[in-house]
């Protein structure tokens, strides 16, 4: 198997995470946001045998370019041309909350299975349709973009998603096949209508992946589950709430006793005691 990282900052965090998943016949790819500097990461990371995305993207909060770097991180997997049964796609700040060996064991005894948790815009997450039914620019380096975005809402008809299929999203990362990586780069190497709608839409990497998989000849594999523990407690004080809770050594228990393999979000200049005591539970 292998992970696909994808960081921005704290390279102290992506070292420490590395260290924690690193493993026989466990490769590790990492994508560097391409504002960061990437040499911080490749310094703390040095004495691991890990591999760093070349094609790096430059990521805006929200953009497409999220999406762009999951499949540059994708494509230099395929090309590596080692075989993988599961490639993970995580964050630099997700940590796993199981042993290593308890995570082996679970791929091969699911062997064939699609790790991708989602929900049907139109029937259970409708709050997120107007993700993808407006014009959004985030990834534009202009000034008044929003605006732009707000004008366009008010003059210009909902947009229509593309080939009549419903919208399928909720969590953007996922532990699929290497069969399912090869099938979704080939389905955007060949669709740039598709690839083109999602570059104004925001948040669409949550949407882009899932959709592209709920359509695919593979869709019967698919469980509704990413296998991630993610506390969104935050939207009971703001329903807007764009990110998760950072969690905390008081989210302790819940961790452990959770089904999940990984949990997302930490945040080591937040709180590094829970990921310390997740290392004590799982050594």
């Amino acid at each position: 198997m292998c992970y696909l990282i994808q960081v921005h900052k704290y390279p102290e965090q992506l070292a420490r995470l590395v260290n924690r998943i690193i493993y026989p016949n466990m490769d590790i790819y990492i994508h560097v946001d391409l504002k960061s500097d990437e040499n911080a990461f490749k310094k703390l990371t040095k004495k691991y045998d890990v591999n760093y995305v070349k094609k790096r993207i430059n990521v805006q909060w929200a953009g497409f370019s999220n999406a762009q770097a999951t499949i540059e991180g994708m494509r230099e997997i395929l090309k590596s041309g080692r075989k993988y049964d599961y490639i993970h796609v995580v964050s630099g700040q997700d940590y796993p909350i199981k042993k290593n060996e308890y995570i082996i064991e679970f791929f091969k005894k699911n062997q064939g299975k699609e790790f991708i948790a989602y929900k049907s815009l139109y029937d259970e997450w409708r709050e997120a349709l107007p993700k993808i039914e407006y014009y959004h620019f985030e990834d534009w380096k202009i000034r008044g973009k929003y605006r732009l975005s707000f004008l366009l809402k008010r003059i210009l008809p909902k947009r229509k998603f593309p080939y009549g299929w419903k919208p399928y999203g909720y969590s953007r990362w996922f532990s699929i096949t290497q069969e399912m990586v090869k099938y979704i780069l080939e389905f955007i190497d060949n669709h740039a209508d598709f690839v083109r709608f999602f570059k104004y839409t925001t948040c669409g990497d949550e949407i882009f992946f899932s959709t592209i998989a709920k359509y695919s000849p593979l869709h019967e594999n698919i469980i509704n589950d990413d296998l991630r523990y993610v506390d969104w407690s935050t939207k009971l004080t703001d329903p807007k709430a764009a990110n998760p809770k950072i969690l905390t050594i008081n989210d302790y228990n819940s961790l452990i006793n959770s089904d999940k393999i990984w949990a997302r979000k930490f945040d080591i200049f937040k709180d590094q005691k829970i990921l310390d005591k997740i290392d004590e539970y799982i050594q």
